[in-house]
């Protein structure tokens, strides 16, 4: 019984400690709530979903110096390893029957052969070259240049058909314009996916269909306001997570939203974005060939 006094009696000195040790922490906890919610306007920052928006090139591009000697090297040992032809061993076989007509002195213009009650001629390899060299000669390359181009019409998806394109547009911010990529805030119950989705509607209209590639951002850019702004907004700047998306069919609709659009290849873009918004969109749209 003494024993289980003795014990008792150290028990609450310890709970006392403990209890004080708990009660300070929670009136630590309660002045950093109270000092969260009042926090100062450079803490706050406004959220917002950007929509890379791109076309993908129509056409294969142009062979690089590098692709084009790799190329021939490649085609150089493949035919160095390759087996004859049926074509090849036709113009062997060819060259054999000659040959042999020579040695025997025997003029022969043309073999006939019989097929199905009608008669045509005996074709040699060197018959079918000279008839594919000539209906060749006859081809003419479409030119890979659009009217488009020559019109430098920068609101077509009918240019540059050997690069990728990217949706720029010049969009209404508060009382101002700017050319940027589509963007919008987030709202509350929101995700930033959702966000970039709504975003492209509104902005860009309902007659263009689109597919987003993914749910995660593939690039992001933070801006500071002026401080006119900041006091104005009551927010230091804003947060904008850029996503991938692949154009399908449509046009844009210029609306309440925007004033104009372009289609920009990267190099393009630089003559209209401002510098650091045109290095953070350059880190994500450059293509491997550039």
């Amino acid at each position: 019984m003494a024993t289980l006094v003795r014990n008792s009696l150290n028990i609450f000195p310890r709970f006392a400690q403990r209890l004080s040790t708990f009660r300070a922490y929670q009136r630590a906890s309660l002045a950093s709530a109270a000092t969260t919610q009042n926090r100062p306007i450079d803490d706050k920052w406004i959220l917002v979903s950007a929509v890379c928006l791109e076309r993908y090139p129509k056409i294969v591009p142009l062979q690089t110096e590098l692709e084009a000697k790799f190329k021939a090297n490649l085609q150089r040992i493949e035919l160095e390893h390759s087996v004859l032809c049926d074509h090849e061993l036709k113009h062997l076989d060819d060259l054999e029957k000659k040959k042999q007509k020579e040695q025997e002195s025997e003029s022969q213009s043309v073999q006939k052969l019989e097929t199905s009650g009608m008669k045509e001629e005996k074709l040699t390899a060197v018959d079918l070259e000279d008839g594919w060299n000539k209906e060749a000669l006859s081809y003419t390359e479409i030119s890979r240049e659009t009217d488009a181009d020559k019109e430098n019409d920068l609101q077509s998806l009918n240019r540059k058909l050997d690069k990728k394109l990217f949706l720029v547009v010049k969009q209404k911010l508060d009382n101002f314009e700017q050319w940027i990529l589509p963007q919008g805030d987030n709202v509350l119950e929101e995700s930033m996916r959702e966000t970039a989705e709504r975003t492209l509607g509104q902005v860009c209209g309902d007659n263009m269909e689109s597919t987003f590639l993914g749910n995660a951002p593939c690039g992001y850019y933070k801006h500071k306001f002026p401080k006119t702004y900041k006091e104005k907004l009551s927010a230091n700047g804003q947060k904008i997570f850029f996503f991938r998306a692949e154009h399908s069919t449509g046009e844009v609709t210029l609306g309440d939203h925007i004033s104009d659009y372009k289609w920009l290849t990267v190099e393009e873009m630089k003559d209209y974005l401002t510098p650091d918004y045109y290095k953070k969109c350059k880190m994500f749209m450059s293509e491997l060939t550039s």
